[in-house]
């Protein structure tokens, strides 16, 4: 987990910016998959989780998080709906908290939990993503919506495909056996699709302001101030933490929001870093950073609602014990709208 700016080389650089004109594969060795599996499965996760669970049909995947009972973000998941079971794609660090967390309110339901060892993630992003797929045989049509597509060609049978977003650009995701990579990374090359590196998808991750567990956010904040509004259906019944996200949503009490900033200083904060206004008052605080090889310093943090406006200049200081100071300047507040589907 990241505890320092990522600064990019410029191969690094070049691997982030074919992103946005081509199609640039990357292996997401940082995400595990739990398997989820008996006749009480999807009315208990649908209890549990803050997005639509039992009436999602199978072949769909939905984005959701798992709250405390105060509206506290524990983690967030991808979950993805299968005719026997449901897979939840979640962060390798937080998969254990992700079964722990969920098992502690099983009491008479048929509920099993697995952690899937033999399968992995890899994503295919830029615009192109989906040509180069069905130009190497491995996709028939390209997935549309929260729809969850099977392989095809060679791969027909061994895994899906479903299409999200990230940094503003096309990201196919596809669930494939381990020993599939052998040729299917050769193949996907050969279609013109380029290997990129992990340096390059945590940069376009923070571009994207998709924030990572344990460095932009914590339990002391809940998904809509984590910028993880997507997470959440406005109409689903009761699940963990509902009547205080639902009181912050309607009464407009969010105290912080995840936000982008620009460091103008020299220094280079680290998570954990203090923001404070010039007058000194307590703003927030510093998560992820990335320096582009050209000098452009952007980080992600947790700013208080008061000094969330962009253009807003912020004072980050090294907490209480260490040393360190610097000028970071508010860009946006990078907002998720729910994608609608509970409804």
């Amino acid at each position: 987990m990241p505890r320092f700016p990522l600064i990019l080389s410029p191969q690094d650089a070049t691997l982030a910016d074919a992103t946005r004109e081509g199609a640039v594969l990357f292996g997401l060795d940082d995400r595990a998959q739990v398997a989820v599996t008996g006749r009480d499965r999807g009315r208990f996760l649908h209890a549990m989780l803050t997005h639509e669970v039992k009436t999602v049909t199978p072949g769909s995947w939905r984005h959701a998080s798992l709250c405390s009972a105060q509206g506290k973000l524990l983690l967030d998941v991808v979950l993805r709906v299968e005719a026997d079971r449901v897979v939840m794609d979640v962060a390798h660090d937080r998969a254990e908290a992700l079964t722990s967390g969920l098992a502690r309110y099983v009491v008479a339901d048929d509920v099993t939990f697995s952690t899937i060892e033999d399968r992995l993630i890899v994503a295919v992003l830029g615009p192109r993503a989906g040509e180069v797929l069905m130009r190497a045989g491995v996709l028939a049509q390209v997935p549309e919506g929260r729809q969850i597509v099977p392989l095809g060609g060679a791969y027909e049978g061994q895994g899906g495909a479903w299409l999200c977003e990230r940094a503003g650009l096309p990201e196919i995701d596809l669930d494939v056996p381990q020993d599939a990579l052998e040729t299917l990374v050769p193949a996907l090359v050969e279609a013109g699709a380029t290997i990129g590196c992990h340096a390059a998808f945590e940069a376009l991750r923070i571009e994207g302001a998709m924030p990572r567990w344990g460095v932009d956010v914590d339990d002391a904040v809940t998904p809509l101030e984590a910028g993880l509004e997507d997470t959440v259906s406005y109409v689903k019944g009761c699940y963990i933490g509902q009547e205080a996200i639902a009181m912050m949503t309607y009464r407009g009490h969010l105290r912080r929001h995840l936000a982008r900033v620009e460091v103008q200083g020299e220094a280079m904060p680290l998570p954990g870093w203090l923001l404070t206004t010039a007058e000194g008052r307590r703003a927030g605080r510093v998560g992820s950073s990335v320096v582009w090889p050209e000098g452009r310093k952007m980080a992600l943090a947790i700013v208080n609602r008061d000094s969330i406006e962009p253009g807003v200049e912020l004072v980050a200081k090294a907490p209480e014990g260490a040393e360190g100071e610097t000028r970071v300047v508010v860009v946006d507040q990078p907002v998720r709208r729910g994608d609608g589907l509970g409804e």
